[in-house]
């Protein structure tokens, strides 16, 4: 079993975190397909790519202002509730 590392958590976080930012940028496009907009693959790449910006913008900025985990796992429960697409 591999020694215990705080570095591996961290990584772990941002890595987490990072998946989640872009799960958003896909639930936005499903929601603007299911509004009836066709698909446009531009467009899709453009969400993704803008809520990874968005998301990780924000993750750095609590990070860098000391938020902890607990912290960050209840602005993610945050961020998913109050999503267009969780209605």
């Amino acid at each position: 079993m591999p020694e215990k590392d705080p570095h591996n958590l961290s990584v772990f976080h941002t890595v987490l975190s990072l998946v989640l930012f872009g799960i958003g940028g896909v639930l936005r496009h499903a929601q603007k397909l299911i509004e009836g907009k066709p698909f446009n693959i531009g467009e899709f790449i453009f969400e993704v790519i803008s809520s990874l910006f968005v998301g990780s913008v924000f993750y750095l900025i609590l990070r860098g202002v000391g938020v902890g985990v607990a912290e960050l796992t209840s602005v993610w429960g945050l961020k998913l509730k109050h999503h267009p697409c969780s209605k």
